[in-house]
């Protein structure tokens, strides 16, 4: 059975501090925290940006969500609550993407892509891991202090 893909997200990732997380989750929770919140921040950065890029729709902003995990943020859209962001999205490329019309597999229609977490993250890189290498050195200052 094929799988659908009902999701579609991007992510800083810093999973060469993977073990720094783990071990300051068990050593210094509250520097995990901290590093966590400053993460979320990071990643709250692009998220914003991505919603106000998708204000034409009425469901995407809503599903735009945040994650951390370790030393990792993702910025993720979709789901349930909008499976019609993936395919807007396209994986970032502007043009047209094919779907049934109302479910018709007879009656194909184009649909114009409308990217908007690829653009999001590209405008606010610079900033963004700034933001995630300066949490980063600040636990790791903290944590060897």
């Amino acid at each position: 059975m094929a799988s659908t893909r009902l999701a579609v997200g991007t992510a800083i990732n810093t999973r060469d501090f993977s073990l720094f997380a783990r071990a300051c989750r068990k050593a210094a929770p509250e520097v995990a925290v901290e590093l966590r919140t400053s993460l979320r921040a990071a990643g709250e950065l692009v998220a914003s940006d991505a919603r106000s890029r998708s204000s034409w729709s009425h469901r995407i902003p809503g599903s735009i969500k945040v994650r951390t995990s370790g030393a990792t943020v993702s910025v993720i859209a979709g789901g349930h609550a909008a499976p019609d962001a993936v395919p807007y999205e396209h994986r970032g490329l502007d043009g047209t993407f094919r779907h049934p019309l109302f479910g018709n597999r007879e009656l194909w229609f184009n649909q114009q892509a409308r990217p908007f977490l690829t653009p999001a993250l590209r405008a606010n890189i610079e900033p963004a891991m700034v933001m995630v290498v300066e949490a980063l050195d600040k636990a790791i200052a903290t944590a060897v202090i």
